[in-house]
């Protein structure tokens, strides 16, 4: 059937856009490093931030932020 393009069920849940709280803090990650890359540059990159422990206290956007800036400040971009 998928030859046909007659595919069935749904398309993959995790491959839907994420909520509005997961957009803004993408958007908050990325504006500050944008002047950070070369204009030249056109290959696709991707920087990746975790929680890997979370206390309900610190939000950890903030951290997020500054670890992506850490990374691009290191790295050969």
């Amino acid at each position: 059937h998928s030859s046909a393009g007659k595919t069935i069920g749904s398309f993959s849940k995790r491959d839907s856009r994420g909520d509005d709280h997961e957009i803004l803090v993408a958007r908050l990650i990325d504006r500050p490093i944008r002047p950070i890359i070369d204009e030249g540059w056109r290959f696709d990159t991707q920087i990746l931030t975790w929680v890997l422990s979370f206390d309900h206290a610190h939000p950890p956007e903030p951290l997020a932020i500054c670890a992506a800036s850490a990374a691009l400040a290191i790295s050969d971009v």
